[in-house]
């Protein structure tokens, strides 16, 4: 009887197994069209268990829609079952972190959704809630994200005002620098894995207590540049940009600390920063190979292109760089055209029509200097004399014509002005150039009777003259008196000395 029944039980558990691979793997159901997972892909946490859902298509069905199923004719098979399970009713568990592939087969139709298991991030923190800082300070923090072994482990860092602190991220790591940079409060936000951290950041001023310049005191020759420098104190004051002052821009300038000597004269420079100042004393002294006689400009000790008082130097066409040996229209540099007084037509410094391109520029400084031979062979500042220049000169000092025996005789200025009536220049009386012919003279060492020097003006009545200085010797004149006519016409194309000034 035992062997009856353990053979009838056998004969029904093959039966069943017959009739259930039957129905799910050997026989297509002609009904269905085909089947499909809710979605072809899903990330689940380790542990966590999720019911899947199929649908399947009939024949016959226009909608799109399709039927969701959950019953025995779905059959769920895991490639990697150690990290998702999958049950015949298709509820699938994350065992472990890693990847793997449902399969969903009804008789000869299939469907297949990818499975990613993660370890999830369940907390992000700093190690506190809030820092206070000083401007200019750094601070070095970092995010702990729990577990450790999290599968997304990637931090991203977000600043609401970014003006207030500057965060830079160590590399790949969750650790930070926070630079504060103005005063005010801000948050820094750090994510990962959709969880989320808060920093709080408060930044106050430091004030500056102390600031000083060296050097405190120091001369310089007109010309000459000195960097002055600035200490501020506390070193991470939260304002150290310090800006600077002349007492006076005539004396000398100053720029980002740079000090630029303009004239010989005494002032101060201010130093300011926050609340704070300090000052500096500065000596201007004239630049080598002039003479101040107080007035607003120093004047050469010698004439432009000579070595000593009593030389000539060079003769120079009006806005010509070197002499040359002979002076007429036709050799003018300046000249467009014509080759005499009538016919005459310029490039450069004319206001009347008739004399070729009108520019209305009639002196060296309207063209930056570029045509001035002072300025273009001493440099600096560096100039011809203007002709206000050279009635400052006659109405402020005393004039003595003045014989140097074997050399030459000229005019000595010597100041009037309180503190400076020591100082003298000698202007020598060299004639001028006309036509290749030394006018009252006859060479650079011989004494001469009269000396035309030129200003850096067009005269405005008519741009084929010039403005200037001229000097006569007392025996030259009918009165027998020295003459100086500080403000008379010269011909622009003729030959004359240059008495440079600064």
């Amino acid at each position: 009887m035992e062997t009856i029944l353990k053979k009838l039980f056998a004969a029904v558990a093959s039966l069943a197994t017959l009739v259930f691979l039957f129905s799910c793997n050997k026989v297509p159901d002609p009904e269905v069209q085909s089947i499909a997972f809710q979605s072809e892909s899903l990330e689940m946490a380790v542990g966590e268990i999720r019911q899947l859902s199929v649908f399947k298509t009939m024949v016959g069905d226009n909608t799109g829609g399709g039927h969701m199923q959950y019953n025995s004719d779905i059959y769920f098979e895991s490639d990697a079952p150690s990290v998702v399970s999958v049950s015949e009713t298709g509820e699938a568990t994350a065992l472990k972190e890693g990847k793997a592939v449902i399969t969903a087969r009804c008789g000869d139709k299939e469907a297949q959704c990818a499975v990613t298991v993660i370890i999830p991030v369940e907390k992000l923190a700093f190690p506190t809630s809030s820092v206070s800082m000083k401007v200019n300070e750094e601070l070095k923090t970092y995010v702990t994200v729990t577990p450790s072994n999290a599968t997304s482990r990637n931090v991203e860092f977000e600043l609401d005002d970014p003006s207030i602190v500057y965060v830079v991220r160590e590399g790949a790591t969750s650790n930070i620098t926070i630079t504060a940079l103005k005063s005010g409060q801000t948050t820094i936000t750090a994510r990962c894995g959709g969880k989320e951290a808060h920093l709080f950041v408060y930044v106050d001023d430091v004030k500056v207590t102390k600031l000083t310049v060296a050097p405190v005191s120091f001369s310089l020759k007109a010309g000459e540049t000195l960097q002055l420098t600035a200490t501020v104190e506390p070193s991470n004051a939260s304002n150290r940009n310090v800006s600077w002052e002349s007492g006076n821009p005539d004396v000398v300038t100053v720029k980002k600390g740079l000090v630029t000597a303009e004239r010989p004269g005494k002032t101060k420079i201010w130093a300011y920063c926050g609340d704070k100042s300090a000052v500096c004393d500065v000596t201007v002294l004239v630049p080598d190979g002039a003479v101040d006689l107080g007035l607003s400009v120093c004047w050469a000790s010698c004439n432009l292109g000579a070595s000593y008082n009593y030389m000539p130097g060079g003769y120079y066409a009006w806005g010509e760089l070197t002499p040359k040996s002979t002076y007429t229209w036709s050799n003018y540099l300046l000249r467009q055209s014509g080759d005499s007084y009538e016919n005459v037509t310029f490039k450069r410094y004319n206001f009347l029509s008739a004399c070729g391109p009108v520019d209305k520029k009639t002196d060296f400084s309207d063209y930056d200097y570029q045509d001035d031979a002072a300025r273009q062979a001493l440099g600096g500042k560096w100039r011809v004399p203007s002709p206000q220049d050279f009635e400052e000169l006659v109405r402020n000092c005393t004039a003595e014509w003045v014989v140097l025996p074997s050399l030459g005789q000229g005019i000595k200025f010597t100041s009037k002005v309180n503190g400076y009536r020591d100082q003298s220049i000698f202007l020598p009386a060299c004639g001028k150039m006309y036509e290749n012919t030394l006018i009252f003279g006859e060479g650079f060492y011989k004494n001469g009777e009269t000396g035309s020097y030129m200003s850096s003006s067009l005269h405005l009545s008519n741009p084929r003259f010039i403005r200037g200085m001229e000097i006569i010797c007392p025996n030259r004149t009918a009165e027998g008196t020295l003459k100086i006519y500080a403000d008379v016409f010269l011909s622009r194309n003729d030959g004359y000395t240059v008495r440079p000034v600064w």
